[in-house]
């Protein structure tokens, strides 16, 4: 548990993140600028100055109250219950589209019982609600995704922590695709789908978002969602990412390209990524075997595309 009293003395920029000393602070949501000692928990809303004690929003901090309690009456798992799916190496479905580093970024397991490829469902919080499961067998004949029982998905965004600022936040569709853009180095967040919610749209103005970007898929389901994206967040301003001729959506398109795209739409990328080439058949392969980008581009046409198995 970092102090506020550590946050000021010790080593950091200028902003330095410590554990709130108003409520049960476990991610450390509050925040000190050393130069002023001015600090803010952007999680129950408390303010003060280093040596002058703090004052409370009571708004803000019913709001906090309120979401404990729902989430202590949620049924949450703990993190080692993801070792049913995730023990042993990545199963050759994740294995065949991500790298190894992705896969245990993101935790991509596999249900024996289901014969479903998987991935953990969190809330705002960072709290396991499950696993999400896409079945492979053949037999199977419902829908693509399998949510956790009573869960409302539309609530919650894929790759998503409320206790991070984010002025720039890229969207896209599905959790493959937020992990496609993760190895190109950027992070997104999923809306689980091609229409995106109010619950949705009130996360991203907790992370203090300003600027977003739309990676959604190119067909009519994209379209719509990022017109709704648009309609939503008025307050903002909301761009579409064009993907280049061919390409159904972002993971489809080869990894040096992709990251070639993202860079020139986007921006510079939150983390220089280095991918490694040691998954079977794995995306990085065919990226690298391919020749690099001369030049990046938002035109549609001048990316290569890769072959996926959706």
């Amino acid at each position: 548990m970092t102090s506020l009293d550590e946050a000021l003395t010790g080593p950091g920029g200028t902003e330095r993140p410590f554990h709130c000393p108003v409520h049960a602070d476990k991610h450390a949501s509050a925040s000190v600028n050393v130069i002023s000692g001015l600090w803010i928990c952007y999680t129950c809303g408390a303010k003060g100055k280093a040596g002058n004690g703090y004052t409370v929003n009571p708004d803000a901090l019913l709001s906090y109250l309120k979401g404990a309690q729902k989430r202590h009456e949620q049924h949450y798992f703990p993190e080692s219950w993801l070792n049913l799916y995730t023990a042993g190496d990545p199963h050759e479905y994740w294995r065949g589209r991500f790298s190894e580093q992705a896969c245990e970024h993101f935790q991509l397991g596999y249900d024996e019982e289901s014969e479903s490829a998987t991935y953990p469902l969190r809330d705002a919080g960072g709290y396991l609600l499950g696993v999400v499961r896409r079945p492979l067998s053949p037999d199977w004949d419902g829908g693509k995704y399998i949510y956790p029982r009573h869960i409302d998905v539309t609530k919650y965004l894929f790759n998503y922590t409320q206790y991070e600022r984010r002025p720039v936040a890229l969207l896209v569709e599905g959790a493959a695709d937020a992990i496609a853009c993760w190895e190109a180095g950027f992070e997104a967040y999923a809306i689980y789908g091609s229409r995106m919610s109010e619950d949705q749209a009130q996360l991203l103005r907790r992370v203090s978002t300003m600027r977003v970007f739309c990676a959604f898929d190119m067909d009519e389901a994209g379209d719509k969602a990022y017109l709704g994206a648009k309609n939503l967040l008025p307050d903002m301003s909301v761009e579409r990412v064009m993907l280049p001729e061919g390409a159904k959506d972002i993971a489809e398109v080869e990894l040096v390209w992709r990251t070639a795209l993202l860079r020139d739409r986007v921006g510079k990328p939150d983390q220089e990524r280095v991918v490694s080439t040691t998954c079977e058949s794995g995306p990085t392969d065919r990226a690298k075997s391919g020749p690099e980008p001369s030049e990046s581009t938002s035109g549609r046409g001048r990316l290569r595309i890769r072959p996926t198995s959706r």
